[in-house]
């Protein structure tokens, strides 16, 4: 007879503890569980028996978003908008213990933290999730999380500093009037400035590779006064350019290879700096912004939409009639797109026609649609309503032709050859 063999199974899933409120955080340490809900801290042991409570839904704390722990288990570290909040473990009381609280203004919303392996750094993910900034005692690390690159300065923070993630390839730091301009997977600052006007708008920063055998090009644009206008080369260290201007100026941006400045001043007077060159190009301009990528240059004035394909020679511009107020400009690989915002202006018009807040209309919800880049929704949306022409208009507008040469062939037969 064969010798009976025994097979032991094991349970792992088990209930802890219940927590009065969905937890939005949670962390295992060397003394337990920590959960987070409602503005609410709780200490559980092993065996699911709350150890202490911290409330402060009654202060000025918003909802807790993200929480970690060190190697050891016994300090951890809260996220909240704005604010990092330390707890450590006190082996003298057996309890937790509220420790220091790191205000850090412009956080915004910590959406993830980390502990370094040696404890000597906490990681926070921030801006659009993309990339994280961490303190250490003499130190500021940032990285991109998107292409891998990570930079460390020398840093002293007193919780004022606020962060700027709108360049692809620098980070910007403003601190007590001082810019500086940190360069992902580059160790130090790559350059700063001084200067009270430090609105993101009034801040332009372009890396460019330059020529074959030349530096990159690496350039700054700020304000140095309201109608003034500086760039410096953050490579030499030199200030190349400096632009006084009649009018307060409340716009500017560089040039995808760093060669060329627009500005916009309060009179809505758009003006291009190529070199020391200053031309005048538009008298009233509600919208601008070089296409991503490239040095070419879209604005609005009125109902009119301009392009500057070599802004180098301003007066070539190519002209385009458009109804309603450009809202971005978006470029793949195939092709350049320009969107224009009228979805508020048809909203209007159908309140007045059919009542409330004209979101319902047809025209409205295709023109969503659109903006959403479901182009079939849309479609469906307009054959819904009988609108087969406006569903063709739409593709031809798009540049779509197959689509609208099939959808006339199936719905109005040998007028399709028309198109």
């Amino acid at each position: 007879m064969d010798e009976m063999k025994n097979f032991p199974k094991f349970f792992f899933q088990t209930k802890i503890c219940s927590v009065p409120g969905a937890p939005f955080c949670l962390v295992y340490t060397a003394h337990g569980i920590i959960a987070v809900s409602d503005r609410r801290v709780f200490s559980y042991t092993e065996n699911g028996v709350v150890q202490q409570q911290f409330d402060f839904s009654s202060q000025t704390e918003k909802e807790f978003s993200a929480i970690t722990t060190d190697t050891t288990g016994n300090n951890v570290v809260l996220g909240s908008f704005d604010r990092l909040r330390l707890f450590s473990w006190s082996f003298r009381r057996g309890a937790w213990e509220e420790g220091n609280t790191l205000d850090v203004h412009n956080l915004y919303i910590c959406s993830a933290l980390a502990w370094k392996a040696d404890g000597s750094t906490v990681y926070c993910v921030m801006g659009r999730d993309r990339f994280i900034v961490a303190y250490t005692a003499s130190s500021l690390i940032i990285a991109s999380i998107e292409s891998g690159l990570s930079s460390e300065i020398e840093w002293h923070s007193g919780g004022n500093e606020k962060f700027y993630f709108d360049f692809e390839h620098v980070c910007i730091i403003v601190n007590a009037g001082e810019i500086t301009v940190v360069e992902y997977g580059l160790d130090g600052p790559l350059g700063w400035v001084r200067t009270e006007l430090t609105s993101p708008h009034l801040i332009s920063v372009s890396i460019a590779k330059g020529s074959p055998g030349s530096q990159p090009l690496k350039k700054i644009a700020y304000l140095t006064d309201p109608t003034s206008v500086a760039i410096k080369n953050l490579v030499t260290d030199e200030t190349e350019a400096v632009v006084n201007h009649t009018t307060v100026i409340d716009w500017l941006e560089l040039s995808e290879s760093a060669t060329k400045l627009l500005f916009r001043d309060k009179r809505s007077r758009l003006t291009l700096l190529d070199g020391s060159r200053q031309t005048s190009l538009l008298n009233f301009c509600t919208y601008v912004q070089w296409v991503p990528g490239s040095d070419v240059v879209v604005a609005q004035s009125g109902n009119t939409l301009h392009v500057w394909y070599n802004p180098s020679i301003p007066d070539q511009v190519t002209t385009v009639p458009i109804k309603g107020e450009v809202e971005a400009v978006l470029r793949d690989a195939e092709r350049t797109e320009v969107i224009v915002q009228k979805i508020m202006e048809l909203a209007e018009v159908a309140a007045k026609e059919i009542g409330g807040d004209g979101t319902q209309s047809y025209k409205v919800r295709a023109s969503v649609a659109q903006l959403r880049r479901k182009f079939k929704e849309a479609e469906k949306i307009y054959l819904e309503q009988n609108a087969v022409e406006e569903a063709i208009e739409m593709y031809q507008t798009l540049h779509k032709w197959d689509e609208a040469l099939e959808l006339a062939k199936a719905t109005v037969g040998l007028k399709f050859f028309q198109l």
